[in-house]
């Protein structure tokens, strides 16, 4: 979590919203945390986590920071994930 940072969840100046998906929990490692109920938004330059129900509660983290992403397959009891692999 070092690596997200409190925004005001707005895209800047030149930047575009690449897409967006709702309902997205966030985890640290496995651990679920308490931003459980939010808007992922994907930019062309970060990504952005927007509460929804408190749109002033946003983090963010730059792209220049995660690795890579990938997908997770439901499984028995467990939901898919969108997985990004921060770096070092």
């Amino acid at each position: 979590m070092d690596r997200f940072v409190w925004t005001s969840g707005l895209l800047e100046i030149n930047k575009t919203l690449v897409i967006q998906q709702r309902g997205v929990r966030i985890y640290h490692g496995e651990e679920k945390i308490k931003f459980d109920a939010g808007t992922l938004l994907l930019s062309t330059h970060r990504l952005i986590w927007r509460d929804q129900k408190n749109h002033e509660c946003c983090m963010t983290v730059p792209l220049s920071h995660i690795v890579f992403i990938e997908e997770q397959a439901a499984g028995i009891g467990k939901s898919a994930k969108i997985v990004a692999h921060p770096t070092k």
